[in-house]
Parts: structure tokens; C-alpha cells; sequence
């Protein structure tokens, strides 16, 4: 992660009532939007949270859309 965070990318923390839940690692030079790392606490999954996430990523980063590759194959990430 040390090398994502040094090159074009950007972390995302995400928090709900003061607590981190989660995470983003995505590029700042994509459109789509690159999602490299993408994590919720197993707790906070099926609440929405991720949907969330996802789309104040998509705005603080001016993106319009997402580029899905890794871990397609997982029905959570496939049906983001």
C-alpha cells in the first residue's frame, strides 16, 4: 500500500458516528474511477455503507463511473 500512496493514488477513510468502517485506495488520474483497494468491517457490511462510500468517492474525485476488474467474481463487488 506504502507504493500506491506515493504515486498517483489517494486513500479514502470511512467513518460512521466517529468509528472507520472502512477504506478506498482508488487513482487520482482515472475516469473511470480505478478502485486499487476497497474494505468494509464485516459488522457494517449489508447497511448500505459501501453504496455510500462509493458514491462520495465518485464525487470527491470528479468521477462519473467505476472500472470494476479485481475480485469481479465476488458477488458484493460485482453487483457494485
Amino acid at each position: 500500500m506504502r507504493r500506491h500512496l506515493r504515486s498517483d493514488s489517494v486513500a479514502f477513510l470511512f467513518e460512521v458516528r466517529g468509528k472507520v468502517i472502512g477504506y478506498s485506495l482508488v487513482s487520482r488520474k482515472s475516469d473511470p474511477l480505478n478502485i486499487i483497494e476497497y474494505y468494509l468491517v464485516r459488522e457494517e457490511r449489508g447497511k448500505g455503507y459501501g453504496y455510500e462510500a462509493v458514491a462520495k468517492v465518485l464525487d470527491a474525485t470528479g468521477s462519473t463511473s467505476i472500472d470494476v476488474s479485481s475480485n469481479a467474481w465476488r458477488e458484493a463487488a460485482g453487483a457494485m
